[in-house]
């Protein structure tokens, strides 16, 4: 739903006119940034984009000279559904998605509504945060195919967004993964593009909703829905925002109904209030009772609560009884000892031995292109044995980074990080795979838990320090290139142990010296000192 958004909005044929002299006063942004969090939840870039700072900048100009302070004023004085206010939502919420985004939980989701087949009223669907429409209608796709009774409606706040959807109308640029048939049987070529079937658009309706509003939108059915998806829409809210929707959603859903995020996102302080499960190759979140709190899971919410600080600074003494305590309990797992979470019982459980995997893995490695496929098949297979072993799919997860399927790579590490919640090296892969996709607040969130459970794990560190860098977070970016550089001078921490087989030779010599170098320079061009 949310995020900076870099293509077309409504304002961008004017936005491309020469500049005309700025009429805004100085900490406008910083302003603006604070309604903007407190109307919709949404946290804006440290910069505004241009597309942001033209429109506000004509709104001061229709009010005349020295408006700037009137116009803030009225915008943190306005309803969502104020036309001014409305607009500037629009530009900095995206309306960039595809159909079947992240293929394994459209297939956990499909089994999940065919195994309901037949029940005593329609399966309830809430996608929340839709954006322009693709998946509520990827999901009527699947229920049509397999001949469900379902109800699922699309919300989002973008009106622009909603608009699109609406019509669904699209570029062949948002297919993503669609599978061949339904490509061909649902979507309709026409001249600009293609139109989603008749059919297929009368099983979704669309609605404007604000996800901090408690009062959430009901299904005509019945009261609670029994699948909420709410993807890639959290990451860009602060933690207690997360808390806020996540008990909105809480609210939402039928005790035995699902919750699916996004890759990488997190549920922060409400974590107790679910549990997670299995569905089918990846997981999702399952309402646990009001005033339940499940022992699985506290503790790595007590990690991402302390990672996510706006301090950098690691509380050592917090994070050694935290991993103290992980390891009474046995939610810190191991190679022989994986945690595992399973549809009916969340508690860890133990699994076999990673010998094939790994042999696999250098197998992989030395292959040619055929060869690597066939054998990357094979460790797909052996890791699809023991789905309950971590490691096996961090290491699933490497091949296919390796093999440049980003997606599937990213589904692999989110499986691994959800069964080792406490595994430095599960978060550092998950950042690595996000900023290979572009996605830099994911990414960022990712390493910094794995440097908050691993403070001199330098290759986390250095690529925190790249992103903050270009996000223009120069003392964030300078204090992590040092950390690096610290780092790579202590003997203990020189040389990072991978567990999941990613490192070989390239945290070793040669590379090390090259990101020691990297880092020394870019502390000179940032005015630092190593």
């Amino acid at each position: 739903m949310t995020g900076p958004d870099p293509h077309e909005t409504p304002a961008d044929s004017s936005m491309r006119r020469p500049a005309r002299p700025s009429q805004v006063v100085p900490g406008w942004y910083g302003e603006l940034r604070a309604i903007i969090r407190d109307k919709i939840g949404f946290v804006l870039q440290p910069k505004p984009s241009p597309a942001l700072r033209a429109l506000f900048e004509s709104r001061v100009r229709a009010r005349g000279p020295n408006s700037t302070q009137a116009v803030l004023a009225h915008l943190r004085r306005a309803d969502p559904s104020d036309p001014d206010l409305m607009a500037l939502i629009n530009v900095v919420t995206i309306k960039k998605t595809h159909f079947f985004r992240d293929r394994a939980q459209f297939e956990g989701l499909r089994e999940w509504m065919v195994s309901r087949r037949g029940g005593p009223r329609p399966v309830s669907i809430w996608c929340a945060g839709c954006s322009t429409g693709e998946e509520p209608y990827s999901i009527a796709m699947l229920a049509h195919t397999e001949r469900l009774d379902v109800e699922i409606l699309g919300s989002d706040i973008n009106t622009d967004a909603l608009a699109t959807a609406r019509r669904g109308e699209y570029t062949r640029l948002t297919l993503g993964e669609i599978p061949p048939e339904f490509k061909s049987r649902y979507l309709h070529t026409q001249e600009r593009g293609l139109r989603v079937a008749p059919e297929i658009k009368k099983m979704v309706r669309f609605t404007r909703h604000n996800l901090l509003d408690p009062a959430y939108p009901s299904p005509v059915s019945s009261g609670m829905w029994d699948i909420v998806l709410c993807r890639n829409v959290l990451i860009y809210f602060e933690a207690s925002t997360v808390e806020r929707v996540a008990g909105h959603i809480h609210n939402a859903l039928r005790r035995e109904g699902r919750l699916l995020l996004g890759a990488g996102e997190s549920l922060h302080g409400r974590k107790a209030d679910y549990d997670l499960v299995r569905l089918g190759r990846s997981f999702a979140y399952r309402p646990a009772p009001l005033g339940s709190r499940p022992q699985a899971g506290v503790l790595g919410e007590r990690v991402e609560r302390l990672a996510d600080q706006s301090d950098p600074a690691h509380d050592v003494a917090e994070l050694a009884q935290t991993v103290a305590e992980a390891a009474r309990s046995g939610e810190l797992s191991s190679e022989s000892e994986p945690a595992t979470y399973s549809e009916s019982d969340p508690t860890p459980t133990n699994a076999g031995s990673a010998e094939e995997r790994t042999a696999l893995l250098h197998q992989f490695r030395r292959g040619d292109t055929e060869k690597r496929t066939h054998t990357l098949e094979r460790l797909r297979n052996a890791v699809e044995r023991t789905p309950e072993n971590g490691l096996g799919w961090l290491t699933l997860g490497n091949a296919l980074l390796e093999m440049g399927e980003l997606t599937e790579a990213l589904e692999a590490y989110q499986t691994g990080q959800a069964l080792m919640p406490l595994s430095p090296e599960a978060h550092y892969l998950m950042g690595l795979v996000h900023k290979k996709t572009g996605a830099r607040g994911p990414a960022i969130q990712a390493l910094r838990r794995a440097l908050f459970l691993e403070p001199g794990f330098w290759p986390a560190a250095f690529h925190l320090a790249g992103l903050y860098q270009q996000e223009g977070m120069v003392r964030e970016a300078i204090g992590e290139y040092r950390n690096a550089l610290r780092a790579l001078s202590d003997a203990k921490t020189a040389t990072p142990r991978f567990e999941s087989g990613l490192a070989g030779d390239d945290y070793h010599g040669h590379f090390r010296n090259e990101v020691r170098a990297t880092c020394e320079a870019r502390l000179k061009q940032l005015g630092g000192t190593p």
